[in-house]
């Protein structure tokens, strides 16, 4: 890949930690703010995935080629010595409570979730998944138990009487608790509008008192100074910093980049340092001063010629209006490439795209979109893809396409492409409505919901359902979308890309696609990487995927 990508971004002793993919993989490097100089940490054969300061030590954790069941390592010396080696299990990693480390992972077949120490022993068993997102004094652990992608339940451990005590909440979003004084704890939850905003939890009554009522998403809050904090908020994508006092509840936008996406930020004193990426800037590290408002990038990508980028929007078939980001070219009958997201609680945002960035350069118009069900949006607009509705998500679609052959996109030159869930929905409009298209590219996708259910991980298997279907309830409607069983139906040029370890939509879903059609004598490939899971990790086999799917659309003009 030209551009390089940053991830999970630290502040720690003076220096900023931080994983890149510079190597062709992702390793660990710090950036030492004084010297002005990085240095590259880890050297493994593997993907560094995450990494903590416990106490005077740093961990740092390790998947095999992608396939998501991490495993944890301490860092000594540039060597990662193995402290937690269970490969069969998935490891969600990792908090500190008075002097011990905490944990929770579940068996790559099983559904059931377990809380752990560091001395491996069991604490506690869950029958959902269940996440550590925060700690009350030195007593207990906050969890999280997800029972679909818009319902979940806090409940807290007692690690000393090694028990759980429910916590009297409905069932909402929550994330990033913090206990800020000994009766209070700052949460993001969905709970009162729909949109995650930040509350107040009275830890004797666990009450929520709304402290902000905005329609965006608030991401996260980092501490600043006193009883003030830096709050990244997602308002339809496009990040905006600001500062919140406890004092008054009033949200103070920071004269920081409001075009494009925080992926990252830390806070320290009188400085801001923040990791920014927007659609036509590739990402980079700057440092933000509070005092006079002045930023300098610290390092990141060299910047590139600007062009243009907007945010559009189209009302849909039930009057619905949808949003997209657009890099457009502005002539008449522009090749044009839809492309759609995963999740389906995902949300594109104008962050840099190295594809699309080489899409425009090739001469396509690319438009991203949120069709229904994508978050950032509110709760109610996440329903209303779910089971049933699925139709009315691909029809999104179809009106975003008509909408831009209505203006300069070529009609005779349009292209679909997606990832994950996006790759599903490719599939549906492949098969559904094959005439709309030159070709399309399914990356990761599902091609048959009843397989995909059965064989992803049993873990997933209920959240899913609750989105797409449940196998023995939802058979009919499940059977007739089905790609698969519509394969015949594909009349253009389809290329699909998988990988053998994929966690969350196994390769057989892209195996069995191609396999029907080939037999058929339909125009399709497959190209499926032996050494990465469900988001590529290897630039080497994201660089070979992007040249595939280049190549793939210029000879379709």
């Amino acid at each position: 890949m030209k551009f390089k990508r940053y991830f999970n971004m630290k502040l720690h002793n003076n220096s900023l930690y931080y994983i890149s993919d510079e190597t062709g993989k992702r390793e660990l490097f710090r950036y030492d703010i004084k010297q002005k100089w990085s240095k590259q940490l880890t050297k493994t054969e593997e993907n560094i995935k995450g990494f903590w300061f416990i106490e005077d030590k740093l961990y740092v954790s390790i998947d095999f080629s992608g396939n998501e069941r991490e495993q944890l390592y301490l860092l000594n010396e540039g060597q990662v010595e193995p402290i937690i080696d269970e490969p069969e299990y998935f490891h969600h990693f990792l908090t500190e409570l008075n002097k011990q480390v905490y944990f929770t992972r579940n068996h790559h077949l099983d559904a059931g979730f377990r809380l752990f120490n560091l001395d491996n022993e069991v604490l506690g068993n869950f029958e959902a998944p269940t996440k550590i997102i925060g700690t009350i004094d030195n007593n207990y652990l906050v969890l999280k138990m997800d029972y679909s992608s818009i319902d979940s339940e806090l409940v807290l451990f007692d690690i000393n009487a090694n028990e759980i005590v429910d916590i009297p909440v409905e069932g909402h979003r929550y994330s990033s608790f913090k206990q800020i004084t000994q009766s209070k704890a700052l949460l993001i939850t969905d709970a009162t509008n729909g949109f995650m905003n930040l509350h107040m939890m009275n830890l004797q009554t666990y009450e929520l008192e709304p402290l902000t009522d905005i329609d965006a998403d608030v991401l996260s809050y980092k501490h600043f100074k006193n009883k003030e904090y830096i709050v990244d908020v997602n308002e339809k994508g496009y990040s905006t910093l600001y500062t919140f006092s406890l004092h008054d509840y009033v949200l103070d936008p920071l004269d920081f980049y409001q075009d494009g996406v925080v992926h990252n930020y830390e806070v320290d004193n009188q400085k801001l340092y923040v990791l920014f990426s927007s659609m036509n800037s590739p990402m980079q590290v700057y440092q933000y001063m509070f005092d006079n408002g002045s930023i300098k990038q610290l390092f990141g990508n060299k910047p590139i010629d600007a062009f243009k980028t907007s945010k559009e929007s189209y009302q849909t078939f039930d009057d619905i209006m949808l949003e997209y980001f657009m890099y457009p070219i502005d002539e008449d009958n522009v090749p044009t490439v839809i492309h759609i997201h995963g999740g389906p609680e995902s949300q594109a945002r104008p962050e840099f795209n190295e594809l699309y960035y080489d899409l425009y350069k090739d001469g396509f118009q690319v438009a991203v979109p949120n069709i229904r069900g994508s978050s950032g949006y509110g709760t109610n607009f996440l329903k209303l893809d779910d089971i049933e509705k699925r139709l009315d998500a691909m029809q999104d679609v179809l009106e975003l396409k008509n909408h831009l052959t209505d203006g300069n996109a070529d009609k005779d030159n349009m292209f679909v492409m997606g990832r994950s869930y996006g790759g599903f929905m490719t599939l549906l409009l492949a098969t559904h409505h094959s005439d709309a298209f030159k070709g399309a590219v399914d990356i990761v996708g599902i091609s048959y919901l009843k397989t995909f259910l059965t064989n992803t991980p049993s873990w997933r298997r209920n959240l899913r359902s609750k989105e797409y279907g449940f196998i023995g309830q939802d058979d009919a409607f499940i059977e007739q979308i089905a790609p698969l069983n519509k394969s015949e139906n594909v009349t253009i040029p389809l290329r699909i890309f998988h990988s053998k370890h994929d966690a969350r939509v196994p390769n057989s879903e892209s195996v069995q696609m191609y396999e029907k059609m080939k037999e058929n004598g339909q125009d399709v490939e497959l190209t499926s990487y032996p050494n990465d899971g469900h988001m590529y990790l290897f630039n080497d086999n994201t660089d070979d995927m992007h040249e595939k799917i280049r190549t793939f659309f210029k000879a379709l003009l």
